[in-house]
């Protein structure tokens, strides 16, 4: 839970596990914090310079050896508010130079299981409190991790954010948060026959579509462009209508 927390604030899995490391040990040499932490003692240096630099900790001397030490958990508040500040410093800038080519399609993609999560993360900022997808529960699964997908639904309803599902009935797993209903914020029909277990979802939103691999291709991808979601919503609305409930 808490290594999901600090990968949201921006932390990779490595820097992340050495974070929580020296937390749990208090203090270590950089030897001992790699050996503990199960990585290499050139990366546990780098990655404890940029913790350092953080205030997330400290050096400390013993005789000869030096020691990091764990800085109070509160740091990584100031740390999350400098960075907020600096992105308002910043995006006066940066949307005059995105939207000088608004007009333009533009294509992000993702590698792994961060960046599927990162989409679905996005997900949760839609404008109009409603997207649309197609995919397999069981692939979601797969790709995500059960536990992810679950908080994922308990933040989208507590956001009230409506999801309109087509599904591989198949392909479904046994879960209340997964279910079709109003207390869930969701709508699903399910297509009358069944498809291969590898299946990427596709998601529309906000002029956008995401596609999402399973673990089996592990990417994801995000094609902003009105035209493609124009002519690909046309064709999710018309599997919609010839999908059962």
């Amino acid at each position: 839970m808490e290594a999901e927390a600090l990968r949201q604030l921006g932390f990779g899995e490595r820097k992340a596990t050495l974070y929580l490391t020296l937390l749990t040990m208090g203090r270590g040499t950089a030897a001992e914090l790699a050996a503990a932490a199960k990585i290499k003692r050139t990366t546990a240096y780098d990655l404890l310079a940029e913790l350092t630099a953080d205030h997330l900790a400290a050096v400390t001397f013993v005789g000869n050896k030096r020691y990091f030490v764990a800085e109070p958990p509160e740091q990584l508040q100031t740390l999350a508010a400098r960075r907020v500040q600096a992105a308002d410093r910043l995006m006066p800038g940066l949307k005059e130079l995105f939207y000088r080519h608004a007009d333009r399609p533009r294509v992000r993609y993702f590698e792994g299981a961060e960046g599927i999560r990162r989409v679905h993360e996005e997900l949760l900022k839609v404008k109009n409190r409603e997207y649309f997808y197609f995919g397999s529960i069981s692939g979601f699964v797969d790709a995500l991790g059960r536990d992810y997908l679950e908080r994922f639904v308990r933040r989208r309803i507590s956001r009230r954010i409506w999801s309109y599902a087509i599904r591989i009935r198949s392909q479904e797993i046994d879960s209340p948060l997964l279910l079709p209903g109003n207390e869930n914020y969701r709508r699903v029909r399910y297509l009358s026959r069944s498809l291969p277990d590898n299946v990427a979802s596709l998601t529309f939103y906000d002029g956008k579509i995401a596609i999402c691999s399973t673990s089996h291709e592990n990417y994801a991808m995000i094609v902003e462009s009105w035209e493609m979601y124009t002519i690909l919503k046309l064709v999710w609305d018309c599997m919609w209508d010839v999908a059962t409930a």
